[in-house]
């Protein structure tokens, strides 16, 4: 039997690759295992200035000029012009009422628009995961590590030492490591080895999912132009971010990546849009936009762009949310995407992967400091467990707004917004912590707050701003960056912490 790995890591997407990167760069010996190759589709493709700051803390402490790059749209283009990636400059909203075309109304109730950078130069990005992620894989192999692809787990034994069986070229190969790493997403193995318990019934939001990649995707900008509806207050080009056509009980996201390719999909509640299981999901595609005309007007043009076949060109999911607990042992770690899930309606997922990887790096390479590593990994464990929660609670928030008076979604949003810039502030400073201020007990309690007072659904306008004027007094500690009052309504120019 040879030599034990250091470290064997399932899944090689952007977060399982770069954590054995990481770990290959501090002399471990790293298997990373996958039963796809690259270039593969995958989704979760919108970053932000958190997953930015993260980012370029892990390529200045672990030597990484290559990745650098990708902290930054315009170093990004220059340096890395091989990896695809879209200019997202911010978060875009526009409310829409079924069997309405989508109409302007007084101090832009119906939109909102916060810019997440100062400019194009520092802007954010979209990243194209199939590219980011091969490139990844590409930066760890030429690292020392080693890449198994198209390889089937049969087994996992766990013990002292982690015993795998694997389906590798028509045969089968054992392989065994000290620590073991599950960076798969929802269908992990070690979760089912170990019988790890599921806590899923225990989160708020309920949403569930259609989607694809499409070719021919109209600028929603050239909709608004066609429409009459004037633009001269948008603070960025309204479709360079992550753009939300937002509905009653649930929204749409339109990401554009420079290679001509447009990630689109419905984020649903499951409540109030069942599963239609009489439905294909390019029916219900077809049976959504119908109801929506001018976001149908967008994509008049569309075709898909795979990776699903002509007859099937969308996947569509049953409920996204999934939380697993506890998320690491004394041997054993899931990362933040294998361990929990809720939805991409803030784009939370790529920094709060990083985060994960860079705990993970720091405490199995020893750079933690002299912290038992049991007692790292339970913390981990705890901090991830919180993250999770605290972003079920402000996408729930939100999905509860949805359809109803739009001040009340641009409101529950500032919640993200507030955590998110004052993560940053503390980052941009040398500081660490749990993401969106999860360690922050006082902050917790306010979102607690905040969340059991939502007014119900037939509230009075008055009654709606009265919770708004509430939420921006108890959010005024972390209020960085002028939220609320704008110079023009609903439009943020300026919340960049970069």
């Amino acid at each position: 039997m040879p030599t034990p790995f250091d470290v064997v890591i399932l899944g090689s997407g952007f977060a399982g690759s770069l954590l054995g990167l990481l770990l290959q760069k501090r002399g471990l010996s790293v298997l990373v295992i996958d039963r796809q190759r690259h270039p593969r589709f995958a989704i979760g493709e919108s970053s932000t200035p958190s997953a930015d700051f993260i980012l370029e803390s892990l390529c200045a402490e672990y030597d990484l000029p290559e990745l650098r790059p990708l902290c930054r749209y315009g170093s990004w283009c220059r340096e890395q012009p091989g990896v695809s990636r879209g200019l997202k400059r911010g978060f875009s909203y526009f409310h829409h009422r079924a069997g309405e075309p989508f109409a302007s109304e007084a101090q832009h109730a119906r939109e909102l628009l916060v810019a997440a950078s100062a400019n194009d130069e520092v802007g954010d990005t979209h990243w194209y995961r199939a590219d980011v992620d091969a490139f990844i894989a590409r930066l760890f192999t030429q690292a020392g590590g080693q890449l198994w692809e198209e390889t089937i787990v049969s087994s996992i034994e766990a013990g002292p030492t982690w015993k795998l069986i694997c389906e590798r070229s028509g045969s089968m190969t054992s392989v065994e490591g000290q620590f073991f790493v599950d960076g798969t997403g929802g269908d992990s193995g070690l979760v089912q080895a170990l019988g790890l318990a599921s806590a899923t019934e225990s989160l708020a939001t309920h949403s569930r999912s259609v989607f694809g990649h499409f070719h021919g995707v109209r600028e929603w900008a050239e909709v608004l132009d066609q429409a009459g509806i004037p633009r001269t207050d948008h603070p960025y080009p309204c479709d360079q971010a992550a753009l939300h056509h937002v509905i009653d009980g649930g929204w749409m996201w339109v990401l554009r990546f420079e290679n001509g390719i447009t990630s689109v999909g419905w984020s649903l509640d499951e409540r109030r849009h069942p599963l239609p299981v009489h439905l294909t999901p390019i029916e219900e595609w077809q049976q959504l936009l119908a109801q929506y005309p001018s976001v149908a007007d967008q994509l008049r043009s569309a075709t898909p762009a795979g990776p699903f076949t002509p007859a099937r060109p969308l996947a569509r999911t049953g409920r996204l949310q999934r939380l697993i607990t506890p998320v690491a042992g004394p041997n054993w770690a899931l990362l933040p995407h294998t361990a929990g899930f809720i939805d991409p309606l803030y784009s939370t997922g790529i920094a709060q992967s990083l985060l994960g990887v860079e705990s993970l790096a720091a405490i199995l390479s020893g750079d933690a400091g002299t912290e038992d590593r049991a007692a790292a990994l339970g913390r981990y464990g705890q901090r991830l467990q919180r993250e999770t929660r605290l972003i079920d609670q402000f996408v729930a928030l939100s999905f509860q707004t949805m359809g109803r008076d739009p001040r009340l979604l641009h409101a529950a949003s500032m919640l993200y917004f507030a955590a998110a810039t004052s993560f940053e502030t503390r980052r941009k400073v040398g500081g660490r912590g749990a993401f969106l201020l999860a360690d922050d007990a006082e902050f917790r309690q306010v979102v607690d707050s905040i969340c059991r007072e939502l007014p119900r659904e037939n509230a009075t306008e008055r009654e709606n701003t009265d919770w708004i004027t509430t939420v921006e007094a108890l959010l005024a500690p972390w209020n960085r960056v002028g939220l609320f009052h704008p110079r023009h309504p609903n439009m943020y120019w300026h919340t960049a912490t970069k």
